[in-house]
């Protein structure tokens, strides 16, 4: 059962479960996640993540729009017992609404996107990236300084590039991204 954040950190075990993430965790504005058992916790966004959020958001919202599924942006996604995400971006399609509750997303999304910051960069191009390969689930990692993407899909040994001008296609969402518009200077 999934509870609701409450209480300060205190003593932690070595290992903890998706059940503990939610019973310790503090909700403040710093990212809290649980990586195989261990609790990381990362700073704030800078600005420019927060502003290419945004405009992925917009982009996504088009599969909201055509009732096709629904987009989160920070929400804490269980992937397993012992491994609790907080991408930047998520969508579920509208079929598999279940998996969506109160306090979590508990399985994988179809899609989880993820902007790379000088703090998280390694993070998410290693241990999240591979978490997400063994879950099933399309991964963007959208690099600032590329600047790219790099599209990971289920299955595949390695990621696809796509750099401005060109546009990110998704047939598997049947969504486009107009990645010059994504990485336009503010």
């Amino acid at each position: 059962m999934i509870h609701e954040r409450r209480g300060p950190m205190q003593d932690q075990p070595d290992h903890l479960t998706a059940d503990d993430y939610f019973r310790v965790t503090p909700p403040d504005v710093r990212r809290w996640e649980l990586l195989g058992g261990v609790l990381v916790v990362s700073p704030s966004p800078w600005m420019w993540h927060q502003e290419l959020v945004k405009r992925l958001l917009r982009a996504l919202l088009a599969l909201e729009d055509r009732g096709l599924g629904r987009v989160w942006t920070d929400p804490n996604v269980v992937l397993g017992e012992r491994d609790v995400v907080e991408p930047d971006v998520v969508y579920v399609r509208a079929e598999r609404r279940q998996i969506v509750e109160e306090h979590a997303i508990l399985g994988p999304p179809d899609l989880v996107v993820e902007v790379l910051s000088p703090s998280t960069r390694r993070r998410d191009l290693t241990v999240k990236r591979r978490l997400y390969a063994r879950t099933g689930v399309l991964y963007w990692a959208v690099d600032p300084k590329g600047p790219h993407v790099e599209v990971f899909r289920p299955g595949a040994q390695r990621g696809v590039v796509v750099a401005p001008p060109d546009v990110l296609r998704e047939p598997s969402l049947d969504l486009e991204v107009d990645l010059a518009a994504l990485f336009a200077p503010l």
